[in-house]
C-alpha cells in the first residue's frame, strides 16, 4: 500500500493489513504489517469444525492457534527486516461463556500472552459497566485507545485509556487513534455508565487528526475503529453528497459509521475497523 492512501480493513480474526512507508529521505522504504482481530466476543476455545467433517469434525481456531500465527508472522518479518503490529478493534469478551464468566479477566489475559500491541474499546467492553471496561484496559499490558470515551465532568478520559498512540520506525511517525460508537449510550444499560460519556465521532476525531499531525508530527495516521463498515458504503456517501450539495453539513441522530467517517473527516489514511 503506498504511503498516503487510504484503505478501511475490517475483519474478525487475524486480517493482515501490509502498509510500504517511505522514510523521510523518500529514497528508502520499510514494510509493517498489522495483523488485527475485532469483535473476538470471548472465542478463544477451538471449535468442531462440522463443516469439513460432520461425523468427526476436527477442532480448529481458538487463541492459541491465533498466538502462534501472531508469533510466526513477527518471526517472518523480524528475518525479513520488516516489522510487525498486533491491534485489536474491540469487543473482546461479550457473549461466550469463557468471556463473560469473568467479564473478560481471561480474555485480556490471553491478549497479554498472545502479544497484543495496542487495542480500542468496543461497545460490549462496557456491558458489565464502565468501570469494567477501564478494569481491562488496566490489566492490559499493552496501551488501550479510545478518545472519544470521557469523564462527564471533567471531559477527560479516564485512566489509563489514552486517545491514541505515537510509533516511529526508522524516522516515520505513525499515529494510531483509537474510536468507539457513540451509541454505545444505547447499547449498554445507561445506569452502567454513569459518570461518562461518548462524544460524537467526527468533530472528536478531526481534532485529535489535527493534534497528531500539527503537534505530534504523526506522517501517517491510522484510526483504529469500533464503528463498523457497511457492506453498501456507497449508500452512505452519497448522503453525505447530498448534504452537501444542498450546502448543509452532513448528521445523523445515530452514531457515524466508517464510510460516513472517512469522507467528512480529512487526513486518515487507513482505518482498521470493528463492529461488525
Amino acid at each position: 500500500m503506498p504511503f498516503r492512501s487510504f484503505a478501511v480493513v475490517a475483519g474478525a480474526l487475524a486480517c493482515i493489513l501490509p502498509l510500504t512507508l517511505t522514510t523521510p529521505s523518500a529514497a528508502d522504504v520499510f514494510h509493517l504489517t498489522i495483523l488485527h482481530t475485532n469483535d473476538i466476543h470471548g472465542g478463544i476455545l477451538p471449535r468442531r469444525a462440522t463443516f469439513l467433517n460432520p461425523y468427526f469434525p476436527p477442532m480448529i481456531g481458538g487463541g492459541a492457534h491465533l498466538a502462534e500465527y501472531f508469533e510466526s508472522v513477527r518471526e517472518e518479518c523480524e528475518e525479513a527486516g520488516e516489522y510487525c503490529l498486533v491491534f485489536d478493534a474491540g469487543d473482546i469478551y461479550q457473549g461466550t461463556p469463557v468471556g463473560n464468566f469473568d467479564s473478560g479477566t481471561l480474555v485480556m489475559e490471553w491478549m497479554n500472552d498472545a502479544g497484543y500491541d495496542l487495542m480500542a474499546l468496543g461497545n460490549h467492553d462496557f456491558d458489565d459497566g464502565a468501570s469494567n471496561a477501564i478494569r481491562l484496559a488496566a490489566m492490559a499490558e499493552f496501551p488501550v485507545v479510545t478518545c472519544n470515551f470521557v469523564d462527564s465532568e471533567t471531559g477527560r478520559i479516564p485512566d489509563p485509556v489514552i486517545p491514541y498512540i505515537i510509533y516511529e520506525i526508522e524516522g516515520v511517525r505513525i499515529a494510531v487513534i483509537g474510536l468507539v460508537t457513540s451509541d454505545t449510550y444505547g447499547l449498554v444499560d445507561a445506569s452502567l455508565l454513569e459518570g461518562y460519556v461518548f462524544l460524537e465521532e467526527a468533530e472528536t476525531t478531526r481534532r485529535y487528526v489535527e493534534q497528531v499531525v500539527e503537534q505530534e508530527g504523526a506522517q501517517t495516521v491510522i484510526l483504529l475503529s469500533h464503528l463498523g463498515q457497511p457492506s453498501d458504503p456507497e449508500t452512505y456517501l452519497a448522503r453525505v453528497f447530498e448534504a452537501w450539495e444542498r450546502g448543509e453539513g452532513y448528521t445523523k441522530s445515530f452514531a457515524l459509521n466508517n464510510a460516513e467517517l472517512s469522507t467528512v473527516v480529512p487526513g486518515l489514511d487507513v482505518i482498521i475497523s470493528g463492529h461488525i
